[in-house]
């Protein structure tokens, strides 16, 4: 970062979950419309059994995330939590792999079959897919934003009695206390 003023350096340094200033197309975009993509894409990804699929998306979104301001150093130290979960899924699947697999190699005792090195390999890019899609849309919009849009894909649950505005309530001061930690 070399070169680079206070305030730039200080806006490269954000954490998953903070919301920077920006200009972008998407940061100007209706918070309900970041949700609205946010869910497609959850849905996409739930209803393929690709890994090819899910890593496309998650290279789009990094390039993304880049042409958004994020430093590519940033990124990757903001996924940096979902790497324990990757490396837990990873061994998950190693240490049990399904029943009937193609056995690849065996070491220890345990047996690599090309099932369990797919399913980990699907289930982790799956799960770094989520993580970077929360990351920009939290990036991008204001906290309140979110809770706003969150709030009007909900409304039309008042009709059968749940308490949306008494939830409203709960998102919004849960929000100005864990801001004001």
């Amino acid at each position: 970062m070399q070169g680079l003023s206070e305030e730039e350096k200080m806006n490269n340094r954000i954490v998953l979950g903070q919301y920077k200033v920006g200009e972008t197309f998407y940061h100007k975009l209706d918070a309900r419309s970041k949700i609205f993509i946010f869910m497609v894409l959850i849905v996409f990804s739930l209803l393929t059994e690709s890994i090819f699929f899910n890593l496309i998306l998650f290279i789009g979104l990094s390039f993304l995330s880049v042409a958004f301001g994020v430093e590519k150093r940033t990124l990757v130290k903001n996924l940096a939590p979902a790497y324990v979960m990757v490396l837990i899924t990873i061994l998950f699947h190693l240490f049990f792999p399904p029943q009937g697999g193609t056995p690849l190699a065996e070491f220890a005792g345990i047996t690599v079959t090309y099932q369990s090195l797919y399913l980990a390999g699907f289930y982790s890019t799956r799960m770094l897919l989520f993580v970077l899609a929360t990351f920009i849309i939290t990036f991008s919009s204001l906290p309140t934003d979110l809770i706003d849009g969150s709030i009007r894909y909900l409304t039309p649950l008042e009709k059968i009695k749940i308490p949306i505005r008494d939830l409203s309530m709960i998102l919004f001061i849960a929000n100005k206390t864990g801001s004001s930690n």
